[in-house]
């Protein structure tokens, strides 16, 4: 059952982040060496979802203010998916779990919540809501884009259809 936990996925995987560690950098686990760098004052957190028995119960606490990681950039062209577990105390004010950020309202790919909304832009200029999770609980997230260019989100195994279509591709 360990060996589930040193697995080695690279069948098109770009990036695997445990987020786990007690410091920078944030391990990429793919085997392709794309390590984050923490940027402001991220905490390690041992409050981890207790749905998956980790063998290393630990995450890392982003407060809202100036924490993000820098990972080498990963672009999302043709099929793909995204996944993570993610636990917010705070769905209103924007805040972005994975992206490109320019610092302006377009920029590049985005995933996160604003105005109690989970959103996904794929393009600069469309953007995709669906409502958020509950705050202070632990929620898994999945996005794809199949080879028709449907994008969907998967929020605790439930589907949503995001996008169709040409326009995100």
């Amino acid at each position: 059952t360990k060996a589930f936990y040193n697995i080695m996925l690279n069948d098109g995987l770009a990036g695997y982040w445990k987020l786990n560690e007690t410091s920078s950098p944030a391990i990429d686990s793919s085997g392709y060496g794309n390590n984050g760098t923490w940027s402001g004052n991220p905490t390690t957190t041992t409050s981890v979802s207790q749905l998956i028995d980790f063998e290393n119960p630990r995450g890392i606490d982003f407060d809202g203010t100036g924490d993000y990681i820098t990972v080498p950039t990963v672009s999302l062209p043709g099929e793909f998916t995204f996944s993570t577990w993610v636990n917010t105390d705070d769905i209103t004010n924007p805040r972005m779990i994975i992206g490109e950020d320019s610092g302006t309202s377009g920029g590049g790919p985005k995933i996160g919540f604003s105005t109690g909304a989970f959103f996904v832009r794929i393009v600069s200029s469309i953007d995709s809501a669906v409502a958020g999770p509950a705050t202070g609980a632990w929620h898994h997230f999945a996005i794809t884009r199949d080879s028709s260019d449907q994008v969907r989100l998967y929020l605790n195994g439930t589907s949503s259809l995001l996008f169709g279509g040409a326009a995100q591709s």
